[in-house]
């Protein structure tokens, strides 16, 4: 329910990085929609070298609104944050120069990166303006959903996570989040209204019954735990 990030390819052969390296290097000398575009293949696997690639495009024509927001998700990927604020920020800042899809995209991954650092209320509000630019985004909208459950805003969380994925998938996501947090009886009455809008959800289904599961394992140890202890008899008799 958030955006999805790769983890960096690590390249184990010598002879691979200095190829790779030599392509990056080759790359740098085409246009700037060229170096965009590949930047934007490597995004799934190599985020430094994308980097590298789109901030060399943003360089050459500032006009690549969309180069300049996946260059601050790049730089969000590898744990830069200011870099990547700045970026972000340039966007939005520039909106009349964006298209609104481009805009929206920089202020969900803007807030997304802020609600991973547990800024969740700031998340919030620009999580919001992207849905206000792209309401049918299923991404932007259940990223809003996430910010929402993270500020005990349930009810808004539900609306959200039902404009992405209807009203049952509203009640699993809300129940998964539950469960993350370790509140299972909660997780279990939002499944349980989900299989009532969904009974052949067979997800649903299994997510109920390992709950239940778990449920009666722990009964079963806290009865054991808690169970009195006979006392045994002692034959030592006392000294005088």
């Amino acid at each position: 329910m958030a955006f999805e990030s790769a983890a960096i390819a690590r390249v184990s052969s010598g002879v691979a990085q200095a190829s790779s390296e030599k392509s990056i290097a080759e790359t740098l000398q085409k246009s700037a929609r060229e170096q965009f575009e590949r930047g934007r293949e490597l995004m799934s696997r190599r985020h430094r070298e994308a980097a590298t690639l789109l901030a060399h495009a943003v360089s050459l024509d500032s006009s690549l609104t969309e180069a300049r927001v996946l260059l601050a998700t790049a730089f969000d990927l590898q744990g830069m944050r200011e870099r990547a604020a700045y970026h972000y920020r340039d966007v939005i800042d520039r909106r009349q120069q964006a298209n609104d899809q481009e805009t929206a995209l920089a202020l969900n991954n803007r807030g997304y990166s802020l609600h991973l650092a547990g800024e969740h209320k700031a998340a919030q509000k620009l999580i919001a303006r992207a849905v206000e630019l792209d309401s049918s985004n299923s991404r932007f909208l259940n990223n809003l959903g996430i910010v929402n459950f993270r500020l005990n805003k349930h009810k808004e969380a539900v609306k959200a996570f039902a404009k992405a994925g209807g009203e049952a998938q509203a009640y699993v996501n809300l129940a998964i989040l539950l469960e993350q947090d370790g509140r299972r009886q909660d997780a279990l009455k939002y499944y349980a209204r989900a299989r009532q809008l969904d009974p052949s959800s067979e997800m649903v289904r299994r997510r109920m019954h390992d709950l239940d599961e778990r449920a009666n394992r722990d009964h079963a140890q806290l009865a054991v735990a808690t169970r009195p202890r006979t006392v045994q008899p002692t034959t030592e008799t006392v000294k005088q």
